[in-house]
């Protein structure tokens, strides 16, 4: 088994069946991961359905009738070569089929992005603006991310319990990110002058907003805080000035001092009965008035 073919039988019995339906990910994949002749042609592939319809349609490694549908589809709509429509269609096709196969291209190059340890991800050691966090980490540490303004989107695994003090801080270009439903714990500074970052949606999973986790992301216009959530900390989402639109619910009764201040855009928040306490300065005063 070739190297392009060990990459994507990895990825296949890594991430299952559904990453072959998914182009995004498995592009990002492919090229973080891959890097020979056949990476832009399995990028094309991707986004011309072939991952798509080998998943979802072929049966069995042999299923030739289904195999041969996908191959005179990139020839008569996509004017692929005979050949080379064959042998990318079989790359795909035996990704799914083979037996999972100990990859160690695939773990090297996996070091050559990450310093992993227990399952934690310690340190993002490479230069791709597109970041797709390994399936098996269950943790992002400290300052894991910090400062790599060449980061634009990362995508992160479903089984991630917890992000950590400063995890992305000052990733300055990270425009989005994917939080799973499972992340209990962000800790305080997690995003501080992600700067670029327009939009993030807090998991239900999570129940405290911590400090300076969200600072100075002048680009941010929405978030969403899920009912759940019962305190928003110390500067949370301090001179986030383009911050136009945000749901506080009733659950949240703590709301620590200048957690939305320089906020001055934010055109109301409505606030419930049940709620504790506002700290100092945690809000534009025009703001305040809104109160179930």
């Amino acid at each position: 088994m070739n190297e392009t073919a060990q990459v994507l039988n990895s990825i296949y019995h890594q991430y299952g069946n559904d990453i072959f339906k998914n182009k995004n990910k498995l592009k990002q994949l492919v090229q973080n991961l891959l890097d020979n002749k056949y990476t832009s042609m399995l990028i094309l592939a991707i986004d011309q359905d072939v991952a798509k319809n080998v998943a979802n349609k072929v049966k069995f490694i042999e299923d030739n009738k289904e195999i041969d549908r996908i191959v005179d589809e990139l020839f008569t709509r996509y004017f692929w070569r005979k050949d080379a429509a064959f042998e990318v269609v079989n790359y795909f096709v035996k990704a799914k089929f083979s037996s999972i196969r100990t990859n160690v291209n695939l773990i090297s190059k996996e070091n050559l992005l990450f310093k992993i340890a227990d399952n934690s991800l310690v340190k993002f050691v490479g230069k791709n603006p597109n970041v797709i966090v390994p399936e098996h980490i269950n943790r992002i540490a400290d300052k894991a991310f910090s400062d790599h303004d060449e980061i634009t989107n990362v995508i992160m695994p479903k089984y991630l319990d917890s992000i950590g003090v400063a995890a992305f801080f000052n990733c300055s270009n990270l425009e989005s990110v994917d939080i799973p439903n499972g992340v209990s714990t962000i800790e305080d500074s997690a995003f501080e002058e992600c700067t670029n970052l327009k939009h993030i949606i807090i998991p239900t999973s999570v129940k405290s907003i911590r400090n300076y986790s969200f600072a100075y992301c002048n680009n941010l216009v929405s978030i969403e805080i899920p009912n759940g959530v019962t305190s928003i900390g110390t500067a949370a989402f301090l001179h986030c000035g383009n911050l136009i639109s945000i749901i506080i619910p009733s659950s949240v009764n703590h709301i620590d001092d200048w957690a939305f201040y320089g906020c001055n855009k934010l055109k109301e928040m409505n606030l419930s009965s049940s709620m504790e306490y506002i700290g100092n300065q945690a809000m534009p005063s025009y703001l305040i008035k809104n109160i179930n």
